[in-house]
């Protein structure tokens, strides 16, 4: 039993190292916060995705999403939104929704907030909803409020990045806590440009 506890343990050592040297530092222009769920039970399901968020922007380029892509089972893309033909350009708190259908071969839902250009962008109180049915059933978002506050960098339970091998640190953007938030009290998600 102790010899199964120090594999498990060095194992576990080795997929952290991993994953830290596998988070890569870039200039991106844009980046992106992120969660995933297994859709495996909810194949041809509908789910819609909802956040408050506001901006600050500090020029006419920069944009602001909420974002979800489903991942499948051949390492294609199946259903991808991210507001990019309607982004959130509003410096007021507001509610944004996207929806879509869990594709067929689909292996996992991605989704999150995403940024691009020069700006202060705010999001919070994430919910995932998927018709099962005929009813709204929400799925746990972790974090979704972001009370457990960011620190270095990193929001817990959230990661930079837009897959789970795919983590990034974008030198050009701080994510971080913030008390603005739109219900004026505990906190939200802040990335803050640094140019």
């Amino acid at each position: 039993m102790k010899k199964f506890k120090t594999v498990t343990s060095c194992l576990a050592l080795i997929f952290f190292l991993q994953q830290t040297e596998a988070q890569e530092s870039t200039d991106k222009e844009w980046t992106a916060v992120s969660q995933y769920i297994n859709v495996n039970e909810y194949i041809g399901k509908e789910f819609r995705l909802s956040a408050d968020a506001k901006v600050d922007l500090h020029d006419s380029n920069p944009w602001a999403g909420v974002w979800a892509r489903v991942d499948l089972s051949n390492g294609k893309i199946g259903f991808f939104e991210n507001m990019g033909q309607n982004p959130i350009v509003e410096n007021r708190w507001k509610r944004y929704s996207i929806s879509g259908t869990i594709d067929k071969e689909g292996t996992h839902l991605f989704f999150g907030a995403v940024v691009g250009g020069s700006g202060t962008f705010w999001f919070d109180n994430f919910q995932l909803e998927i018709l099962v049915n005929g009813d709204w059933i929400e799925i746990p978002v972790e974090n979704a409020q972001f009370e457990k506050e960011a620190n270095d960098n990193v929001m817990p339970k959230w990661v930079e990045g837009i897959r789970f091998f795919d983590i990034w640190r974008a030198t050009n953007y701080e994510i971080s806590s913030s008390t603005e938030t739109n219900m004026n009290k505990g906190f939200s998600l802040q990335i803050r440009s640094q140019k």
